[in-house]
């Protein structure tokens, strides 16, 4: 199954208020959850039980640059695909690639856009 354009546009525009709910405990997890609801629901149609395991799945902690953000969704919507089609596929090895990204793409992304392209402005 491939995901529709129209669920990853609404991802997209989604993953912009990613910081409209921050909270110090998960920090950007709401929005991030927000950000994946039309992806997740088009995924998992037909298993209301994976829906919700992959929505709880995605409220642990989160936090990245903004900007990056989208790269990971993408990571772990393809990533969520494949856990739909093989139950074998262990929803903590999804978080596990998750976390692993939102560190140094948090680096990059707030070395890029707060500092690079913020003084090449001045």
């Amino acid at each position: 199954m491939k995901l529709s354009k129209q669920a990853l546009k609404k991802t997209f525009w989604r993953s912009l208020p990613l910081q409209g709910a921050f909270n110090y405990e998960r920090q950007q997890a709401i929005g991030w959850v927000y950000g994946l609801v039309p992806a997740l629901k088009e995924i998992y149609k037909d298993d209301e039980e994976g829906l919700k395991e992959a929505l709880s799945r995605h409220t642990s902690f989160y936090n990245t640059s903004p900007q990056t953000t989208t790269f990971i969704q993408g990571v772990v919507l393809a990533l969520e695909e494949e856990k739909a089609h093989n139950p074998e596929i262990e929803g903590e090895a999804i978080v596990a690639v998750r976390t692993a990204l939102i560190g140094p793409l948090a680096a990059i992304g707030d070395s890029l856009f707060f500092g690079t392209f913020r003084t090449i402005g001045l």
